[in-house]
């Protein structure tokens, strides 16, 4: 996981115009600061009645994220 001072530099060079509190957050809730987290986003026409349309996946290494993105 990424330490908080790493993300807030990391932050400050891609985002300089939005506030590193808001990044922070940001960041916090959708991925726990898992550099690896992925998201899949699933297409409407694919949902089931009720679904969110997202899976979320947090693996603990590259090579781990690697093979879900593969598998997507």
């Amino acid at each position: 996981m990424l330490s908080t001072s790493t993300f807030l530099a990391l932050a400050m060079q891609c985002a300089a115009s939005v506030h590193p509190d808001t990044t922070h957050e940001v960041a916090r809730v959708e991925s726990g600061f898992n550099p690896y987290a992925i998201a899949e986003i699933i297409p409407k026409v694919k949902r089931k009645p009720g679904d969110k349309g997202v899976v979320s996946y947090f693996p603990e290494s590259k090579e781990a994220a690697l093979k879900i993105v593969k598998n997507i």
